[in-house]
């Protein structure tokens, strides 16, 4: 299963468009590599990534039978095999901001796999391998649909830290699809530096959608990342949703990404404006509306 899996997440990433090197796998082998410690674990040689290992231990649940589990490591081997300086990553659990985006880079990458296999609660990260482990400590368990924000909710921990990274991640794929989330994302390694951090990856994210697609993604990527406190960018876009309503007075929506009309009418005389965001160029105007006799609706 670990073989099957490490060469399905592979193959996805040559998909993207990237190439990454050769890893070693041990599906029964704890850190030191003796077989008495559940978890999963990988390492990167201090002079790049020809040694890479991922260890998967037995005990418990083992590692090695969690698919998701299989590839949050593999993630973990993509950091270093497609960032230009990996050994700068070689000691990265001794650096928090660098712990906790390589955590959150990780539990994406998995969490983006697991929603096309339709499995249990897809926004949880491997519940079969870390069952034990989560019933001792129901505290440490990691989600990619949380509303974290940084940096308010970046405490001490890298593995919970990374939860802001994942779970701004997969909002912006919910907007765009996997596939051009997970090349934004690989493309952007290249740019994180040797220190990187949350905020300056979500930066590196946005400069690197823009130089791939130009203003297509950008409405929806700076939203998603700015509602999770990991850009700056002045703009604060948004997805607005007026449902079951009829609107009778003039009124005006700014700087809009989406706009979804559910079942609303527009009537007795009142203007209705949509003003378009002004990084991508377009808003997009989803679902059905009527506008009675008399009454006005433009996009400017």
């Amino acid at each position: 299963m670990a073989l099957f899996h490490t060469n399905k997440a592979g193959e996805w990433v040559v998909s993207l468009g990237f190439s990454p090197s050769g890893v070693f796998i041990d599906p029964h082998a704890g850190p030191d590599g003796s077989p008495n410690a559940n978890g999963a674990w990988t390492y990167i040689s201090s002079s790049g990534s020809a040694n890479d290992k991922i260890r998967f231990g037995v005990g418990g649940v083992d590692a090695a039978e969690d698919q998701v589990a299989i590839w949050h490591e593999y993630a973990h081997h993509i950091n270093y095999s497609l960032h230009p300086t990996q050994s700068s990553f070689y000691n990265y659990l001794d650096d928090l901001p660098t712990a906790s985006l390589v955590e959150g880079f990780a539990d994406y990458f998995a969490a983006s796999y697991k929603k096309t296999i339709n499995g249990w609660d897809p926004a949880t990260l491997a519940e079969w391998a870390l069952a034990e482990y989560y019933i001792l400590y129901p505290e440490r368990r990691r989600r990619v649909d949380t509303d974290n924000v940084y940096p308010g909710d970046y405490g001490i921990d890298g593995h919970l830290n990374g939860q802001i990274f994942s779970s701004a991640l997969i909002d912006v794929e919910n907007n765009i699809g996997r596939y051009t989330t997970n090349k934004i994302l690989l493309e952007s390694i290249a740019d994180w530096g040797s220190s990187p951090s949350l905020p300056s990856a979500g930066e590196n994210f946005i400069n690197t959608a823009e130089n791939l697609y130009g203003k297509e993604y950008l409405c929806e990527c700076v939203s998603n990342l700015k509602a999770h406190g990991l850009t700056q960018r002045p703009y604060s876009y948004e997805h607005k949703y007026v449902q079951n309503e009829t609107i009778q007075s003039s009124t005006t929506y700014n700087d809009i990404c989406t706009i979804s009309f559910d079942n609303v009418v527009i009537n007795n005389s009142p203007n209705i404006n949509v003003i378009v965001d002004p990084l991508s160029g377009e808003t997009t105007i989803t679902k059905s509306f009527e506008v009675k006799l008399g009454s006005t609706f433009e996009i400017k």
